[in-house]
């Protein structure tokens, strides 16, 4: 019988490199997976619905009045309309979740005339960039789910996005509607690529909060969000779905859920047999305790029973 050999594996140490980030190991990967299931088209960096707008009314407006199919133009186009956006955002003030807003704050806090010249900042590669990502919000958040939820449409030869017929072209006249005579003067401020400040005033209607409650563009969102707008896929459901869940859940415990009371909720189905009663305290905020009994969040047929102590 021949000798049996023993190997050992060793270790083999790679060179020493630096990696910034939140997540350099990649840990995330199965959590995103997860919310991405059940929130086709919303991610964690999607942080203000008024975009998939802007985005899609940007697209429609460039093909109409430029055309240009090199990606270059288009590139520089997004990036010079985010950094007006920022700066539009942050001359109002109280904005949250918009690209280059802490650019936009020293840049006007800096200002010493009435202009601004934002198109160095909103070149792609400068020094001065508003966002270092080379395509901006648009193509580190945005893009992935505006082609996620039908809002934008791949073209046939060329790379530059389309509206989708079903809801793309739909919001983007919204979009175009809620902004009225102003949509001439943005498209005309970022192929110039500098605004005066007073112009920044007259534009405030744009910003991320300024939807009007009953508009068509609202109407739009509401209907993408819940498979309402002319696209019925199962990712259109499973979104649907999701937001119905938290919907409810808010209408239970009288309040915007947490991330822990969806988390929860969304555990338990109808195998677990379980219902949760919330109770409510001042120090103690909310607490789940368990009851006998049945629920199926993804039916909508949660029960929260709310008691005071």
């Amino acid at each position: 019988m021949a000798d049996t050999v023993t190997q050992i594996a060793y270790p083999e140490w790679t060179e020493y490199k630096k990696k910034n980030g939140l997540d350099p190991l990649g840990m995330q990967t199965s959590s995103i997976g997860v919310y991405q299931r059940l929130l086709p088209g919303i991610s964690n960096v999607t942080l203000r619905v008024r975009y998939y707008g802007f985005y899609v009314w940007l697209c429609h407006i460039y093909a109409q009045k430029i055309g240009d199919t090199n990606p270059k133009s288009w590139q520089r186009f997004i990036r010079r309309a985010e950094a007006l956006y920022a700066l539009i955002a942050q001359k109002h003030g109280g904005e949250t979740g918009v690209a280059g807003i802490q650019w936009a704050e020293k840049t006007l806090q800096a200002a010493e005339s009435n202009v601004i010249d934002f198109a160095a900042a909103a070149e792609p590669g400068s020094d001065t960039y508003y966002l270092k990502q080379a395509w901006g919000a648009y193509g580190a958040a945005y893009a992935s789910q505006l082609y996620e939820l039908g809002i934008y449409g791949i073209a046939l030869g060329h790379e530059i996005p389309i509206p989708g017929l079903e809801i793309g072209d739909p919001l983007a006249s919204a979009f175009a509607e809620a902004l009225g005579p102003l949509a001439d003067k943005i498209f005309q401020t970022i192929q110039h690529g500098s605004v005066t400040l007073a112009t920044l005033d007259t534009l405030a209607s744009i910003r991320p909060s300024a939807i009007s409650e009953n508009s068509s563009e609202r109407d739009c969102y509401e209907k993408i969000l819940f498979a309402q707008a002319g696209l019925n896929r199962p990712t259109d459901q499973e979104r649907r779905r999701t937001l119905l869940i938290i919907l409810y859940l808010s209408s239970q415990i009288g309040r915007i859920p947490g991330v822990f009371d969806v988390r929860l909720t969304c555990f338990f189905d109808n195998e677990t047999k379980m219902r949760y009663k919330v109770s409510r305290s001042q120090k103690e905020g909310t607490t789940w305790t368990r009851e006998t009994g049945g629920c199926s969040p993804r039916n909508r047929s949660l029960r929260c029973c709310r008691t005071s102590r």
